[in-house]
Formats: structure tokens, C-alpha cells, sequence
């Protein structure tokens, strides 16, 4: 499987880099690789096999690739990774509780601000639009906050935890100031979407809280530009939340297996969801009508396994969309979307 990935953009300042990194419209893509044996971190570069001559424009498998891979390093349990908003450092975080800062073109991590044991598995990182903070989720709930680069070990200097300890978080995000975010996940009373002002004390730093996503929520986006929220549930469903009123104005099921990823184009108006069948759709974020949809893309099917399908995307300031998932491939999309009136 291809679990995460991730993409980076290069400026043309950076004349010593391949040429392929020195346009400010290219992006290096990075996939994180597993197997049965190991678990590999990969950094993929935008060469010829990405252009946009079709709808699947380029795509990196396990077993061969169409693009030349620049690096790879043997990273264990690797299960999510995010790159600085600006800076060419990025995160990685394990199954094994383990969280490293690399910086790219060094062989080794930065930092290693958790050591592989020290907690439970991580679920999922994100840093601020801004880059000067990032947060850091895990399986038993918590979520970490960390503030600038680090490139010593240092602890979290903020835990957000719920009192309820059978809650867990699947995803997160910045509602646009770093010190407000917004969780989803499972919980025991289905209060499975709430929001969080880490400047509140700790005991009542939970402001609101949504019941929704009956089994649990599993995937959440923010739009700033319009102030609106998008969440997925395990059930195929979204949610869409006005964050001026703080209410929900859309509920409705749009996949046939639980929704894994939920990303936008907040300029062009739109998100894209992926779902566990393998299925991608994208949807007008003002309507919430199915604009185009892209069947069947990362599917692969496996007896007693829980999660598969697409399990992580990411669209470029140009549109174009990246996907990995259980098939273990990295596929890039142009997206023909009909004219959004924004």
C-alpha cells in the first residue's frame, strides 16, 4: 500500500536542484511506500511522466515506475507525513509512535521529537497554513501541538485530550488561527465533530460540539474562504458546517464505503472526496453538487482488512490532483470541471 503523501514545491531560486524542480509551477510529490516486509519513504520526482495529456496523467506503482524516484530510505512503520507549508523540512510519524523531522536533501532526520515506542501510533499530522505550528494526532485520542522547527528533541508544549477516553481523533484541522482547531472522530455520545480554543484552560477549552456521522466521522477540511466545514463519516457520508453560525446546512451520502480523505481547492471553489471503495468525487463547495467523479481508482480487495481504497490526496494550486491508496500507486488526475461561479 501507498499510505500518505505529500507534495513540495520548489521555487526557481533553487538553481543547484534537478531541473524539473525549478519552475514555481512544479511540485515534488513524496509517497510513503508499504509492504510486507518494510516500510519505505520515497520521494518521486515531476518528470515527463506527469504531464497532463490525459485524466490519469502519471502514476508510480510498487511493482515499476513511470517517473525517476530521487530518494529513498528505509523509515519503519511510516504511516503519515507533512510538509512545511514553505520550508523544505517536512514530518513523518509511525505506527509505532515515533515522529521525525527531515530536512529534504539529508540523510538523516533533523530531530526525532518521539522515539519509536515512547506513545501510542499516530493518525495524523498538519501543520498551520503558516507553518509556525503543527499538530499531531494519535490512536489513543490526544492530539500534540508543537510550535516552529525543531531540530533537537522537545516535548509538545500543548495536549489537547478529551475527558472521555474512548474518544478518538481520525482527522484534524486549523480553523484559520492556529490557536482554534477542529477535530472529528469517534466518540462514545456521537459528539464526534468538536472545536477546540487551546487558549482556553484545559478544562473547558472544547467550545462546541457537533452530533453527527452516526458510527463515527473520519475525514474533515476546512474552507477559510468561505468559512465552511466538510466532514466525512464511516458510513459514506459528509457533512457540511457554516462556521459563522456554527450550524450544519448539509447532510447527505455520496459514497457507498466510508469517506478517507477529504480535500479542497478553496480558490476554485471545490473538494474532493475519497473514499474507502476507491472512488474519488468532486463537489461544487457552494452547491455541494457532484461536479465529476473518478470510479474505482485505488481499489483493491483483501479479506479481514479494515481501511484500503484511497487513502490520501492532494490538489496542486494548479489543480491537478494526487492520490495514493491500497492498490500501491501514486496516480495524478486533471480534473475537466465545468466553469464555478464564485
Amino acid at each position: 500500500d501507498i499510505l500518505s503523501l505529500d507534495i513540495m514545491p520548489y521555487g526557481e531560486e533553487s538553481s543547484s536542484e534537478p531541473q524539473h524542480f525549478t519552475s514555481k509551477r512544479n511540485s515534488l510529490p513524496m509517497g510513503l511506500l508499504s509492504d510486507r516486509t518494510n516500510e519505505d519513504f520515497i520521494m518521486i520526482g515531476n518528470g515527463s511522466s506527469f504531464r497532463r495529456s490525459s485524466h490519469i496523467v502519471g502514476m508510480y506503482s510498487q511493482t515499476g515506475s513511470t517517473s525517476s524516484i530521487l530518494l529513498k530510505r528505509s523509515v519503519s512503520s511510516v504511516k503519515r507525513m507533512a510538509s512545511h507549508p514553505t520550508l523544505a523540512y517536512y514530518l513523518t510519524g509511525s505506527a509505532d509512535g515515533s515522529l521525525r523531522m527531515f530536512e529534504f536533501g539529508t540523510p538523516k532526520p533533523v530531530s526525532v521529537l518521539r522515539q519509536p515506542g515512547s506513545g501510542p501510533g499516530i493518525t495524523r499530522i498538519r501543520f498551520t497554513p503558516q507553518g509556525n505550528k503543527y499538530g499531531v494526532t494519535d490512536i489513543s485520542g490526544k492530539l500534540c501541538l508543537w510550535q516552529g522547527i525543531q531540530t533537537y528533541p522537545k516535548d509538545a508544549y500543548q495536549t489537547l485530550n478529551q475527558s472521555n477516553t474512548r474518544c478518538t481523533i481520525s482527522d484534524f484541522a486549523f480553523l484559520g488561527s492556529s490557536s482554534l482547531i477542529v477535530t472529528c472522530g469517534d466518540s462514545v455520545d456521537n459528539k464526534n465533530i468538536s472545536i477546540w480554543d487551546t487558549l482556553m484552560p484545559s478544562r473547558n477549552n472544547i467550545v462546541k460540539e457537533f452530533i453527527c456521522h452516526e458510527g463515527g466521522a473520519s475525514a474533515i477540511a476546512f474552507s477559510s474562504n468561505e468559512q465552511r466545514l466538510i466532514s466525512g463519516g464511516r458510513r459514506g457520508e459528509i457533512s457540511i458546517f457554516d462556521m459563522r453560525q456554527h450550524r450544519i446546512v448539509s447532510n447527505l451520502t455520496v459514497h457507498s464505503a466510508a469517506v478517507t480523505r477529504i480535500v479542497l481547492n478553496d480558490t476554485e471553489g471545490y473538494f474532493i472526496t475519497g473514499s474507502q471503495d476507491g472512488e474519488i468525487k468532486v463537489w461544487d463547495l457552494f452547491t455541494v453538487s457532484e461536479l465529476t467523479s473518478i470510479a474505482g481508482r485505488h481499489s483493491k480487495t483483501r479479506l479481514f482488512r479494515p481501511e484500503g481504497g484511497v487513502m490520501d490526496m492532494i490538489v496542486d494550486p494548479d489543480g491537478c490532483l494526487y492520490s495514493c491508496g491500497a492498490d500501491g500507486t501514486v496516480k495524478v488526475h486533471t480534473l475537466d470541471l465545468p466553469y464555478i461561479a464564485t
